[in-house]
């Protein structure tokens, strides 16, 4: 949460991807749902999302990626009983007229 503080206005400005581990095993789940919903605020979404067991021998080969929105996943039981943690990527559509894809078509 404090890093999303410090870095909002670059959020909301430029909205990069971003790619994140939830441990929400470590954190809580209640730190967990307040940080998507902070992401949600800033207008970011699940882009894709997939379980860290990447780790296990074989498993790791049939992994799913996953498309949850945010509400799915902020009400996700992983998120509240699952020690395992899962790798997401936000993005934030920024809309046609953005500065920044303004300069990507140029």
């Amino acid at each position: 949460m404090v890093v999303i503080e410090g870095m909002k206005r670059t959020l909301e400005k430029h909205g990069p991807r971003l790619l994140v581990e939830l441990h929400p095993y470590l954190v809580g789940a209640s730190r967990i749902v307040e940080y998507l919903r902070s992401l949600e605020n800033l207008g970011y979404s699940v882009e894709w999302l997939f379980e860290q067991e990447r780790d296990l021998p074989l498993r790791w080969r049939f992994l799913k990626v996953e498309r949850p929105t945010m509400d799915e996943l902020m009400n996700d039981p992983r998120i509240c009983e699952d020690p395992r943690a899962l790798t997401a990527l936000f993005s934030k559509h920024l809309g046609e007229h953005h500065p920044v894809y303004e300069r990507a078509s140029e």
